[in-house]
C-alpha cells in the first residue's frame, strides 16, 4: 500500500513469516481465537480479552488490531504481527514502543 507502507513490513525465518495484518489475515486470526487460545482455568494476559462471548470476540479482536494500525505514530506505535506458519496464521506477536527514539525499548507480548 503506498499511502501507508508499515503494511509491507515482514520478519521471515526459514519457519516462520511475521507480517502485519491483511484483512483476510484478521478474519483467520478471529477463527484461531474461536478455536481457543488457552485452558479456560487460567488466564495468561493482562487483560480478559479471550473471556469475550463467541459472538464479540470476532468484532472486538479485529478492532484491537485495526486501531493499532490506525493510531500508529513515530513516537507511539503498537503492531500485531501475524505468525505465519506454512501459510496459516497461527498467532500475533506484539511489538510497541513509546518514545523510542529517545528510550531505546520496546516491550513485546503474544
Amino acid at each position: 500500500m503506498r499511502h501507508w507502507p508499515l503494511l509491507d513490513l515482514r520478519v521471515t525465518t526459514p519457519r516462520l513469516e511475521l507480517r502485519l495484518p491483511t484483512l483476510d489475515d484478521l478474519d483467520e486470526l478471529a477463527d484461531r481465537a474461536l478455536e481457543g487460545v488457552h485452558d479456560p482455568e487460567f488466564m495468561p494476559f493482562l487483560s480478559s480479552w479471550t473471556d469475550a462471548p463467541a459472538d464479540e470476540l470476532p468484532r472486538k479482536l479485529i478492532r484491537r488490531q485495526l486501531t493499532s494500525l490506525a493510531d500508529w505514530s513515530p513516537e507511539k506505535w503498537r503492531c500485531h504481527f501475524m505468525v505465519v506458519h506454512e501459510g496459516r496464521i497461527v498467532g500475533t506477536q506484539n511489538l510497541r514502543a513509546t518514545d523510542f527514539a529517545t528510550t531505546l525499548e520496546v516491550g513485546s507480548g503474544s
